[in-house]
């Protein structure tokens, strides 16, 4: 389980709640690993953002806590990785075997789709994207994509 930061943004002009020139986002893979990182970075609870309009759990952070929460081993990436979380938690991409999703601890961000044919068909994961697929499920991909 990770934390993570992505870059910072230029914030002047947004709200007039928010008086920093700059910010970006804290995330994590769980809310409990969110907020004890937080927790760790001196943030209230009350300032953690989830549900919409702020479709994925996080916190906004300044240049400081920023700097402070990659002390503490936050990841920090790009600018796709949020957008790419809000859609994952939206629309989920599972592994057929381990019904995980996309994520770097579990392989990397990448899934692959694969069938009998070498066409696509199955989401795996990376750590499972070698094994067999069940041939029962098998047979109903292929009668779907031969429609």
């Amino acid at each position: 389980m990770s934390c993570y930061v992505d870059p910072l943004f230029d914030t002047r002009g947004w709200s007039a709640d928010w008086p920093y020139p700059f910010a970006c986002h804290l995330m994590a893979d769980s809310d409990e690993e969110l907020h004890a990182m937080a927790g760790r970075l001196g943030l209230r609870r009350a300032w953690h953002q989830t549900r919409p309009p702020h479709s994925i759990s996080h916190y906004d952070l300044t240049v400081r806590k920023r700097a402070r929460a990659v002390q503490l081993g936050a990841i920090e990436v790009d600018m796709r990785f949020m957008p790419e979380r809000e859609r994952v938690a939206r629309h989920p991409i599972l592994c057929e075997i381990c019904r995980r999703g996309p994520a770097p601890e579990h392989g990397s961000i990448g899934v692959h789709r694969q069938n009998a044919k070498g066409q696509p068909g199955i989401w795996r994961c990376d750590a499972h994207n070698e094994l067999p697929v069940d041939p029962i499920v098998q047979e109903i991909i292929d009668a779907i994509e031969g429609e």
